[in-house]
């Protein structure tokens, strides 16, 4: 038995008063609080670190993707659209750009500039009359019976608690569910089998016509799954490129990968170009077994995956022309999680269900990237893997609002990469375009429950729906 204290019992201040709190200030939490604010809710954000958008921002910029789905079909409307044309009207986002593979199709992903969607999103958030808070983190929730009356935090002015008609857990690993009781999965499922977590970084220095000179004169060797090629230009040859994502180099990669010479765990590469050239996104710095909620897996996990942006480094230097010269712009302020906890909901979306464009009365948001399940060992052969076509949603599927509503537990909703869904259907559901639009509907659905007093899963669908048209919000 782990030793125990005792702690003395105490009176904590109430800080604020709100109709809605939405726990997590990543993209969902973002677009749940302003779609709260915007439909007439008094609303706070907290966040526990200093950067609001998670990945999305502190100096990475993480694309987004699945805006659209690989037939064209718009997947997420309305506010997250709203910080996308807010960002390129500023010159700090490239759009949306559709993307192909011969592995697969991925449908849109959207590059912009981290520091101006920083100042994006935060003028939104002011603009809306959101009280945001930083570095104030989520420490239990404030129950009555079975329900949420806000929650505790904990700050630089000690503990604090915040009162709220309605919260909403945009915490992406459901902490706020499962310490209120809610039935959740745990991370990895029954199998236990967490996706690998990455540390995403920004390099540059890159000589892209070096680069694009060797693909093109060795194609078995430099292998890439999108069209590289060079053309004439004003200024002379330069670069033309079919995609964004620029992936491969398996047959390079794999025998060093097998005779334990590659230094990291993901024998291929995955690179995004940025908005600045010669500048890309490397997607490569795996760590496996992370538990984003046991606190000794996930602070190994923020170390190693630290240390193995070097090995990543040298492959790239050592290997691949063009890279030779590269640096390291910019890290993330902290480990890119793929899987945490989920939402045992009022519904469970399944794969079968989005393969068969399964319809709802309480459709609130859709999605459509394919489903993508990052493996805990690599197999060396990768390059035989492809994605199976019911699992691609070429026109998207839809995500019922049940699915952010928890089971035995009132005050709450939930949404973002720990809503609720089958590990595998969460694949495909866990990318930033998806979750924005999930945050949207958890955050008109959340101030309509605090301004009509009914309970979060007694909202009336109708109007929720409606709100959420007038948003912008793709429904059907």
């Amino acid at each position: 038995m782990p030793r125990t204290v005792t702690e003395p019992e105490r009176q904590t201040p109430v800080w604020k008063d709100s109709d809605v709190l939405v726990v997590g200030g990543g993209v969902a939490g973002i677009v749940a609080a302003v779609a709260a604010a915007r439909s007439g809710a008094r609303t706070v954000l907290i966040e526990q670190s200093g950067v609001l958008g998670n990945m999305a921002a502190g100096s990475v910029g993480l694309p987004i993707l699945a805006f659209f789905s690989t037939s064209g079909k718009r997947l997420t409307g309305g506010i997250p659209e709203e910080i996308v044309t807010r960002m390129m009207a500023l010159g700090g986002c490239a759009g949306h750009t559709m993307e192909s593979g011969q592995k697969y199709s991925s449908g849109s992903i959207t590059v912009f500039d981290p520091e101006v969607f920083s100042r994006v999103v935060h003028q939104l958030l002011n603009e809306s009359g959101v009280d945001v808070y930083l570095h104030t983190w989520f420490a239990a929730p404030w129950m009555d019976g079975h329900t949420v009356k806000g929650v505790f935090v904990e700050t630089k002015s000690g503990r604090l608690a915040i009162s709220a008609r309605v919260t909403v857990d945009c915490s992406g690993d459901g902490d706020v569910a499962f310490r209120a009781g809610a039935p959740t999965a745990k991370p990895g499922g029954d199998s236990g089998e967490i996706q690998p977590a990455t540390l995403p970084f920004v390099i540059d220095g890159v000589d892209v016509l070096r680069f694009a000179e060797a693909v093109r004169t060795n194609p078995e060797l430099y292998r890439v799954h999108q069209k590289i090629g060079i053309v004439d230009g004003a200024r002379g040859p330069q670069v033309q490129y079919s995609s964004r994502e620029i992936s491969g180099l398996e047959p390079l990669m794999v025998p060093l990968h097998a005779a334990d010479k590659l230094g990291f765990p993901q024998p291929f590469m995955i690179l995004c170009r940025t908005m600045r050239e010669g500048q890309f996104f490397v997607n490569m710095a795996k760590v496996v077994d992370v538990d984003v909620t046991d606190v000794d897996s996930y602070s190994r996990g923020e170390m190693l995956a630290r240390m193995r942006v070097a090995p990543v480094m040298d492959f790239l230097r050592q290997y691949v022309p063009g890279f030779e010269h590269i640096r390291v712009v910019s890290t993330p302020h902290q480990l890119g999680i793929r899987e945490g906890r989920l939402l045992l909901g009022e519904h469970i979306l399944t794969i079968d269900e989005m393969a068969a464009r399964q319809t709802y009365p309480d459709t609130v948001a859709m999605g459509g990237r394919y489903v993508d399940i990052h493996r805990v060992e690599e197999k060396v052969d990768f390059a035989k893997r492809k994605v199976p076509v019911a699992q691609t949603f070429p026109d998207g599927y839809f995500i019922p609002y049940r699915c952010l509503v928890p089971r035995q537990v009132d005050g709450l909703l939930v949404a973002g990469r720990c809503s609720s869904a089958t590990r595998a259907a969460m694949g495909s559901v866990r990318v930033m375009g998806c979750v924005m639009a999930l945050g949207q509907a958890a955050g008109v659905a959340a101030a309509l429950s605090a301004k009509s007093g009914a309970a979060p899963r007694d909202v009336n669908m109708a109007a929720a729906q409606d709100t959420l048209r007038r948003l912008g919000g793709i429904v059907e």
